[in-house]
């Protein structure tokens, strides 16, 4: 498995291809960089799913056009589609008008939640329900990586007052990740990659 991180928009929010010899997908594709159309170009029958893990625009602003360039399927939680076709629950109108780019008429094609499982040729991720920063965030682990999304980040969390955050929630999922194996690695929504032991000796917001 190997893992292509892109870092995207004004925010610099982490876009991942996670790829083998005979399938890819692609995860928080918050902008079209230009690495991200030059992967799809040049692998245009390769990926298979658009991996979002939560409903912010800076991280599912690409998937719709992406799915129309990949025939990809686009998958996030339920509680979280809206942001696919509602640029004020994507906090695209909180952060400014030009970065709407919500489509009223767009739809998930995938809905997950806890414990499900999706498929792209030989890779397999687990979905791990991780509500906090909003109200339907995920993380997706595969082959001993989790994708964070903005639940976690090296020494830090994702903020929980945007409307559909809640604190509480974080902290229940932070304890739920504390509980996964040390040396997993961590593929976070902004920021470097990490380990979850790193962050359970490190990170003061998971120090108990």
């Amino acid at each position: 498995m190997n893992i292509i991180t892109i870092p995207t928009g004004t925010m610099q929010a982490n876009c991942y291809i996670v790829e083998t010899d005979n399938a890819a997908v692609i995860i928080d594709p918050g902008f079209l960089e230009r690495d991200i159309v030059k992967y799809v170009t040049e692998n245009p029958d390769k990926v298979k799913l658009i991996l979002l893990t939560h409903r912010h625009f800076d991280h599912i602003n690409a998937a719709v056009n992406l799915r129309e360039m990949t025939k990809a399927k686009i998958v996030i939680n339920e509680l979280d589609e809206c942001g696919l076709y509602s640029d004020m629950l994507s906090l695209a109108t909180m952060a400014g008008n030009f970065y709407g780019k919500a489509d009223p008429d767009s739809h998930a094609d995938i809905l997950v939640s806890e414990g499900d499982t999706v498929t792209a040729g030989d890779l397999t991720f687990k979905v791990m329900y991780t509500p906090g920063h909003s109200e339907g965030g995920v993380c997706y682990i595969c082959d001993g990586v989790i994708f964070s999304g903005d639940t976690l980040f090296k020494s830090s969390i994702g903020r929980t007052d945007f409307p559909s955050s809640s604190n509480s929630e974080m902290k229940r999922s932070l304890d739920r990740l504390c509980e996964l194996p040390d040396d997993m690695s961590v593929y976070p929504g902004h920021g470097p990659s990490t380990t979850i032991g790193e962050e359970k000796r490190t990170n003061m917001f998971l120090k108990r």
